[in-house]
């Protein structure tokens, strides 16, 4: 049984999905009278579209790969961390390093 906030949610879904669709229909529609009536101003709005995908792909990849160095930041310092107390929990420096999961003793 759905609550009254799903039931609210649900239909505010349905209304923006129908708004995209009309939306949609309208820009089509007006696509098509751009390209019967002035046929240089509708490759003009194909260039700026294609312009503003490129754009808007550009800056997904930008933030990917920030997402994805800022991950690998994370890795390598956990990993140094992890290898510094390894070697902090060595001892004498002829030992090998001490890798354990346990916090070494204060």
């Amino acid at each position: 049984m759905k609550t009254t906030a799903q039931e609210t949610l649900m239909n505010a879904l349905q209304e923006i999905i129908a708004l995209s669709v009309e939306n949609q229909i309208k820009i089509e529609a007006l696509e098509r009278i751009i390209q019967e009536t002035n046929p240089l101003l509708h490759e003009l709005y194909l260039g700026e579209i294609e312009t503003l995908t490129e754009q808007s792909a550009a800056q997904r990849n930008l933030a990917l790969t920030e997402a994805i160095s800022e991950k690998l930041s994370e890795d390598t310092r956990h990993r140094e961390q992890i290898l510094d107390e390894a070697l902090d929990s060595t001892f004498p420096a002829s030992d090998p390093v001490s890798l354990s999961n346990e916090p070494p003793a204060s």
